[in-house]
């Protein structure tokens, strides 16, 4: 009899101290959740850190987040280990998936992890969020997001949003190993802005969403983003197998909509987007997604995505249909 490899989900292994409403300090294996270091809802099992996370909310309204990670666990690793998605797969034994294939070495040192931190507000319908990475021997990031919602004396509550990041690094491993993205090689520089505007109802959300990553000769990726650990979901033009992040340069728009449905049991979302990228061409994409959260057993949801693009160069010109069931349940 021939047994499959495996793999699992007991990332978590932590100690914790939590004064309510003001301040909580855990060190250990943990889920982590910032727009660019985080579990990526794309997968069933979550990415998960090796580090020491601290947060605080010293008045109403704000929270402010740090961290420094050592190591990660990703969702096909059987451990935790010192390198990230830019590094080739079996890199000191980890059998990580899914990689960028950018040519380093396979004795590239191994990385010295992440130092974020960040700040949060929210008051009177606005959000607001500003957060800096050094993803160690990679690339330094500034993030930043902002949303304003109007309430009327209606159903309906129109909202816009703005984000801008802002990433560089200069004889970073990419770069002293002349590692190439899109066939593009150089120091980190790349700049990425969007906006969004939608409506929401009673149950439902609708949205125009638009990014535009500057295309930048001379730097890595042609001034792609890079994303130690995959994250793409902060991107308002996005979702599962369309984004930015894996084409690079160029810009995209969405519309997008989601309802709740059935006591809230019923989550369906939809979207459509259209890209124009300089390495990976031009394309369009369909995304569904309906979960199903059953009353009669907490913390379980059953969820079917699906995802379909129609021609993108790194598909070889062909249609691209990717169905996802995942079967989760949070304990």
């Amino acid at each position: 009899m021939h047994w499959a490899p495996s793999i699992n989900a007991l990332g978590q292994a932590y100690l914790q101290y939590q004064l309510p409403k003001l301040l909580l300090l855990r060190v250990g294996n943990q889920i982590i959740n910032t727009p660019w270091l985080g579990a990526r809802d794309s997968r069933m099992l979550p990415q998960t850190f090796q580090g020491i996370f601290l947060q605080a909310e010293p008045v109403s309204g704000l929270r402010l987040e740090g961290m420094r990670i050592f190591r990660w666990k990703s969702r096909t690793s059987d451990n935790y280990y010192r390198d990230n998605l830019y590094y080739p797969t079996n890199y000191d034994e980890d059998p990580l998936y899914g990689v960028k294939k950018v040519g380093l070495p396979k004795d590239t040192p191994a990385s010295n992890g992440t130092l974020a931190f960040g700040a949060r507000y929210q008051a009177d319908g606005a959000k607001i969020a500003a957060w800096y990475y050094n993803f160690y021997q990679f690339a330094q990031m500034f993030y930043g997001d902002a949303q304003y919602s109007l309430h009327t004396s209606t159903a309906f509550t129109p909202y816009v949003a703005v984000q801008y990041l802002r990433e560089w690094e200069n004889n970073g491993f990419l770069q002293q190993y002349h590692a190439k993205l899109f066939g593009q090689k150089g120091s980190v520089n790349a700049t990425l802005w969007g906006t969004k505007i939608g409506v929401k109802i009673p149950h439902a959300n609708l949205f125009f969403a638009y990014n535009a990553l500057t295309p930048r000769a001379d730097s890595f990726g042609g001034g792609a983003i890079v994303s130690p650990y995959g994250n793409y979901t902060a991107m308002y033009a996005s979702f599962m197998t369309n984004n930015l992040l894996a084409f690079g340069p160029g810009h995209a728009w969405r519309l997008g909509a989601s309802y709740r449905a059935w006591k809230k049991q019923i989550r369906f979302l939809a979207g459509y987007a259209r890209f124009d990228t300089n390495y990976e061409g031009k394309t369009n994409g369909v995304y569904l997604d309906l979960t199903y959260f059953p009353m009669q057993v907490k913390g379980l949801s059953i969820r079917d995505r699906v995802a379909i693009d129609n021609g993108l160069a790194a598909y070889e010109g062909h249609s691209y249909i990717y169905n996802r069931v995942m079967l989760q349940y949070a304990f």
